[in-house]
């Protein structure tokens, strides 16, 4: 019964019923040349490839199929909303080797643990970055890779069926989320430790410490700008990290650090074979400045700068500011601290520490 349900009809100019419906991927299969395919035409197609395409196609869920040993590849219109044109169409047909190189140190000791008849997988909120949409993305995924039993195939296994869910923007929201809350916790404590504090030295150690800890970086550094030059006159580091004290020219960083005067903030992710200024620091990675001007007083600002290595840089920037007169704690805004005003203060961090 199973097999006359999937089998040719008695025309056999009709397409297959178990390739019939499908959206876009469905018309996509059935156009698909599979005689030249190592599957060959789908009515020489085992019945269990078969019912698993039909299921494929007759879902709204998303579903990926691998099949046979060189793991030819068939997916569902709900499925290819999540790979991007890098992949779709041609995807379709392919070698899973040959589709997915970038991740294969990921899911190739899964795919293998299910065709060797070891079980199947399962992966909740899962890491799995891909190339989508022209960059690379990080991508979550909640996803299960099972076993489709076929007698006459090794260890009895013919195929992986995936069963998956994105959650990418589940896991974004509760990280963007989780990163505020620790963010409004770091700033209440912060101002709490400032509310008894009042020499602007012991302050400003305090602050760029703290930032740098909480910032996760190998440096904060407060620094006073004087004409077209910037002088470093506090800082944080960890061990080993150089020291930036000292007075230093903005020329030396290059034209666009003047651009950041007007209260815009300058990123430069790359800094190596740049600006002479950034290698006699021994500045290497990513570079974020900010020039500010204040009425009440200098404000301290730490950015965080992390090396191409550790991944990409935050947007964050910590700013506390001074007026000449303490006004009342106040957990919404920035901590206070008393210093001399007219002054411009900015921040940088050197690479981001592990």
């Amino acid at each position: 019964m199973v097999a006359a349900t999937l089998g040719l009809s008695k025309d056999i100019n009709l397409v297959p019923d178990f390739l019939q419906g499908g959206g876009e991927m469905g018309a996509l299969i059935r156009a698909y040349d599979w005689a030249a395919s190592p599957l060959g035409t789908p009515a020489t197609w085992p019945v269990a490839l078969k019912v698993a395409v039909r299921l494929l196609l007759s879902t709204q869920h998303p579903i990926f199929l691998w099949w046979g040993p060189e793991l030819i590849q068939f997916y569902n219109d709900a499925y290819r909303r999540s790979i991007g044109p890098e992949r779709h169409p041609h995807a379709l047909g392919q070698r899973g080797h040959d589709c997915w190189v970038e991740i294969w140190p990921i899911i190739g000791s899964q795919i293998d643990q299910v065709m060797s008849g070891r079980g199947s997988t399962w992966n909740e909120n899962h890491l799995v970055p891909i190339t989508r949409h022209g960059k690379r993305e990080d991508v979550y995924w909640t996803y299960s890779f099972s076993p489709i039993d076929d007698a006459n195939a090794p260890h009895g296994i013919g195929g992986v069926l995936v069963m998956c869910t994105e959650t990418t923007e589940t896991i974004l929201a509760e990280q963007r989320l989780r990163k505020a809350q620790e963010r409004t916790q770091f700033r209440m404590q912060v101002a709490d430790a400032l509310h008894s504090m009042s020499d602007p030295a012991a302050i400003m150690n305090y602050v760029t410490e703290a930032l740098g800890y909480h910032l996760r970086v190998d440096q904060a550094n407060y620094y006073v700008r004087a004409g077209d030059e910037f002088v470093v006159e506090g800082e944080w580091r960890t061990p080993g990290t150089k020291s930036l004290r000292g007075r230093h020219s903005l020329i030396e960083f290059g034209a666009n650090v003047g651009m950041a005067k007007s209260g815009s903030v300058l990123r430069i992710d790359d800094t190596s074979g740049g600006a002479p200024g950034f290698k006699e620091l021994e500045m290497a990675g990513s570079f974020l400045f900010r020039y500010f001007t204040t009425v009440s007083g200098p404000q301290v600002c730490i950015s965080t700068k992390k090396h191409r290595a550790h991944g990409p840089m935050t947007k964050s920037l910590w700013c506390a500011t001074s007026p000449s007169v303490r006004g009342p704690r106040s957990s919404a805004r920035a901590p206070r601290f008393s210093a001399k005003p007219g002054k411009s203060v900015s921040g940088l961090s050197q690479n981001a520490r592990r």
